[in-house]
């Protein structure tokens, strides 16, 4: 009798900790999301594009996604030398020219006449407010 006591205690145990197999529960409000993608939170915004030094910034952007903000951005080599870029500086601005955030994008080699690279950093913080951008290069 206390085998049967302990293997129903067990089965009791594990279903609790399992839910049953259920997928959702009642007051569960997420959307279901077949593509195994991230839920948009703030699509935040597009910057502007700039030129330094002979190097073009462009398709920059700012997204807020699942409490972590994504910079990605777009930089070509428009000198007519090649040019040994290590990071991008980024320092974000929102429409008042307020500094929201600085951080930096990794590049980390020469870049040939013509060459292009993406940079991409994440920030825990929501930046979506940024409308401008100014660029240094290192």
């Amino acid at each position: 009798m206390k085998n049967v006591f302990k293997i129903g205690l067990a089965m009791v145990l594990f279903l609790s900790l399992v839910g049953c197999g259920c997928d959702k529960n009642p007051g569960d409000k997420t959307e279901n999301n077949t593509n195994n993608e991230s839920k948009v939170e703030n699509t935040g915004s597009v910057l502007p594009n700039k030129t330094v030094k002979g190097v073009e910034i462009t398709d920059a952007s700012v997204a807020y996604v699942d409490g972590v903000s994504t910079i990605v951005a777009t930089v070509k080599n428009t000198n007519k030398t090649a040019k040994k870029i290590t990071t991008v500086k980024i320092k974000l601005l929102d429409a008042d020219g307020n500094v929201v955030h600085e951080t930096e994008g990794y590049i980390g080699n020469t870049l040939k006449n013509g060459e292009t690279q993406q940079i991409k950093t994440t920030v825990s913080k929501d930046l979506s407010s940024a409308k401008d951008v100014k660029y240094s290069l290192n």
